[in-house]
């Protein structure tokens, strides 16, 4: 089907998005399968397709000027899986600033602390950690803007984060972590 044979009202995605569906229901989500992530199950494409679809229906709404909704949860898993994924991409190689000869400690948490993950970059790379005891520097914002941020929906400016510390350092990590 060319560009021009795409149904301009619809009916063609959805079409598309019935049988997406139909076929994840039908496999085994733990059945082995090649993916680009670190997941090589079924699981990690219907994982990936919700966030995918997310992701651009939060574009569209921005492009529009219509005010996004994430639930929480799906946020939330949906910045979880960008970081574990992060390791699978092979153009994502965080290391530590060059001026920095020591360890970088980067925290991203929501704002009421429930939930956090921990960054520590050297000249080496970087590592996801558990906790961070003291952090170089910390974003926060509840998970729908954390994932915008994350994500770099929105420029940084304009999503309600709190940084707190080193905010170039979040500014590096965001940076090198955009997808290529």
């Amino acid at each position: 089907m060319g560009d021009g044979d795409i149904d301009p009202n619809g009916d063609w995605l959805r079409s598309g998005g019935r049988a997406l569906v139909a076929t994840l229901r039908l496999a085994n989500p733990d059945d082995p399968m090649w993916a680009w992530g670190a997941d090589q199950h079924v699981r990690f494409w219907a994982r990936r397709q919700l966030h995918e679809t997310m992701v651009h229906r939060i574009d569209l709404e921005l492009a529009t000027g219509v005010t996004s909704s994430v639930k929480s949860a799906v946020a939330l898993d949906a910045i979880d899986e960008f970081f574990a994924n992060l390791k699978s991409d092979s153009d994502i190689a965080v290391r530590a600033r060059p001026q920095i000869s020591e360890r970088e400690w980067l925290e991203f948490r929501t704002t009421d602390a429930s939930t956090r993950w921990g960054v520590a970059l050297s000249v080496e790379g970087y590592e996801f950690v558990d906790t961070v005891a003291e952090p170089d520097a910390v974003m926060a914002a509840e998970p729908a803007e954390l994932l915008a941020a994350v994500l770099r929906r929105r420029p940084l400016e304009r999503c309600e984060v709190r940084i707190e510390g080193d905010a170039s350092l979040v500014d590096h990590w965001l940076g090198e972590t955009a997808f290529q």
